[in-house]
């Protein structure tokens, strides 16, 4: 039930989509959708806001192509979604696309990660 109910939040405070969890145990899950929840909430949402239906055409522009992006090195957190599932801290340099480490994320991320 609890993990329901983060689904719910996570889907109308965050707009996340959530697809079933398969065979992963709930206690498990129930980690992950805390994770998952605790980052949006304490980082805030990477993605731009998407303007006005009566927008400037500049506008829609801006929020389909242009991005802030760091000219070197920043620590980046990846969903590993076709693999282990887990949250991972990538440190990348953004100019030349070198990573130069890859660790797990705390809690599910970093257990998942450890298999």
């Amino acid at each position: 039930m609890e993990n329901e109910i983060l689904k719910l939040k996570l889907q109308a405070q965050f707009g996340a989509m959530l697809g079933e969890a398969g065979n992963l145990p709930p206690e498990i899950e129930n980690e992950f959708l805390k994770n998952v929840y605790n980052f949006e909430q304490n980082l805030g949402d990477a993605k731009p806001v998407r303007p006005a239906a009566d927008a400037s055409e500049d506008a829609v522009y801006d929020y389909v192509y242009l991005r802030d992006n760091v000219a070197g090195v920043m620590a980046e957190n990846w969903y590993h979604g076709g693999g282990c599932r887990a949250w991972l801290k990538v440190t990348r340099n953004t100019l030349t696309h070198e990573i130069s480490a890859v660790e797990p994320t705390a809690g599910v991320g970093a257990r998942l990660a450890a298999k």
